[in-house]
């Protein structure tokens, strides 16, 4: 797979409650309507790990990868090993 879903994406969320799940999808779903409309905003430089790739899920791929790598950048183990199993191509040759 190249592109992360949201359905793949939801599946790793097993530690999260339903509610704040849907509210995650909410706000991200708010932020990737701005970038699309608007172009890039510096709050997405603030996102933790699990918040851009949940917004990584929803926008066009053309701003899929990016935040993919960012989020690799910041994130911890586990969402190191999320990303390197659905996305490697995306993973730092370094970090293989």
């Amino acid at each position: 797979m190249n592109y992360l879903t949201g359905p793949v994406f939801q599946e790793e969320l097993t530690d999260m409650h339903i509610v704040h799940a849907t509210c995650l999808f909410w706000r991200m779903r708010c932020l990737a309507h701005r970038l699309i409309e608007f172009g890039w905003e510096e709050s997405v430089k603030r996102l933790s790990a699990p918040e851009a790739l949940c917004l990584a899920s929803i926008v066009p791929p053309q701003m899929h990868d990016a935040l993919v790598e960012a989020a690799y950048s910041i994130a911890d183990e586990r969402w190191r090993s999320f990303i390197q199993r659905n996305l490697p191509h995306l993973v730092p040759e370094h970090a293989v």
